[in-house]
Parts: C-alpha cells; structure tokens; sequence
C-alpha cells in the first residue's frame, strides 16, 4: 500500500472549515485514485472484489482520520475509522448544515465569491484558481441543497438586502442579527435597517460634520484587518492567521 501524498498542506477539520477542507481532500483521494472509496458502498461493478474495495475504502479512512480535529473524531464511532464512505458521511451528517439561517449564509456566500480570492500569491498557473473556484461553486450548491430550504420571494429580497449591505462596517451588527434569527422576514430587517439609519442620522447631526467625514472614510473597510477594499470573508490576513492555528494543532 503506497503512501499517500497529499497535493497541498491539509489544515485540521473543525466546524467552521468543512467546505475548504473537502476541496483539498478530494483532490489528494482523485489523484491518489481513492476518492470513489468514500462516495459509495461496495459496488460489484466497478470490477473489485469486496476484500478489495474493503481495502481501499480502510485507507481512505486511514488518511482521513489525522485530518479531523479531536472534538470532531469524539463524535464518532470505532466502525466510522474503518471505511472512507462510512466515516465521510458521517462527518457530512455532523457539518452540512441544516435550516434557514445557514441557507441564507451559504447563498449569500455562493452570489459574492471573487475570482482573486482564489489566486494564491505567486502562483503561475491560473487554471488551478478556476479549478478551484468552480470546485468550490459546486460544494456549495451541494451544501445549500443540502439545508432543503426553498428560496421564496421573501428570503431572495433578504438575501439581496443583505449582500448589498455586506462590508459596511456600521450594519455589522445587524446583518449578525438577521443571520442569527431563523424567522427573520424582509418586511422586519426593513424595519430595522430605516431605524438603525435613523439613529445613525441623528447622531451624526449631534457630532457635527468632522465627524461624518470620519464615518464615511470607514466604510468598506474589512472587520478583521481594517483595510479598504476587501470584507472580512476575503481578508488573507484572517485565512494566514487561521492556518497557523490549524498548524500548531
């Protein structure tokens, strides 16, 4: 049984990285020719014999199982680290998400992606970007598919509500609310939003104009880095700072 070599640098899984994590992993098992092992059970027509499909199935999970973090392996049982199907299924059954509020994050997601959050800094070859990019497109629509969610009239205007107002630092709070709360109607945000604005009018007139200069500079700025031009989902200062705790972990 030849080792495998993975394509990249694999962080752990945790809960908040299952979509990237899956991009990287199903490129190593493609290439290392093991990727079938963990989307199906044993299937006689692929010309296997069930000892051998067994066998490549225990070392897909063989190479899975260093890849997922400790609170994740202890939701798991013993039989889920002997077959590649049976321990990425149940990790997709723990990760995938499930409602309306997830429905609404990873949509809103899957409408902003940028071309050049996919292109690493130095790379020389651009098709691996849109490979990833589409990769990444697809995993997404799987994971929306997953939640069973209907895109109604009244969740496409939140929707579109939300993304025109992602990256304006003084609607952060608010947009965590929307997020936050399953049965949240457009007709309600409005609400919210025209008071928020309303508050925020008044005092700007109570600072005085220096003062709404100042707001105005801030706006668009990313909320982890505080630089212009990027939201906080795209800032590469973020993704280095997560991917060093993955590398101490």
């Amino acid at each position: 049984m030849a080792a495998i070599k993975p394509l990249v640098q694999i962080p752990l899984l945790k809960e908040d990285n299952f979509t990237t994590w899956l991009i990287d992993v199903r490129a190593t098992l493609r290439k290392n020719k093991l990727w079938k092992y963990t989307q199906t059970k044993y299937q006689s027509s692929e010309g296997e014999s069930r000892a051998e499909w067994a066998e490549h199935a225990m070392e897909a999970a063989d190479y899975l199982t260093p890849l997922i973090s400790t609170s994740i392996k202890q939701r798991l049982r013993e039989e889920h680290f002997d077959d590649g199907y049976a321990l990425l299924t149940r990790v997709k059954e723990l990760l995938l998400p499930l409602g309306e509020t997830q429905f609404m994050r990873l949509t809103r997601e899957l409408y902003t992606l940028k071309y050049n959050n996919f292109v690493k800094e130095g790379a020389k070859e651009y098709r691996t970007a849109s490979v990833n990019l589409i990769t990444h497109i697809k995993l997404l629509e799987e994971r929306i598919d997953s939640t069973k969610v209907e895109l109604t009239n009244d969740k496409r205007s939140l929707l579109a509500l939300t993304m025109a107002l992602w990256g304006e630092t003084r609607y952060h709070s608010l947009i965590q609310i929307w997020n936050s709360t399953p049965d949240i109607t457009f007709e309600r945000a409005r609400q919210m939003l025209l008071e928020e604005d309303q508050r925020s009018d008044e005092g700007l007139k109570i600072r005085g104009p220096d003062f709404a200069a100042k707001v105005k500079s801030e706006r668009g700025k990313c909320w982890h880095c505080g630089k212009p031009g990027h939201r906080e989902d795209q800032c590469w200062e973020k993704k280095k700072e997560q991917e060093g705790k993955d590398q101490k972990e």
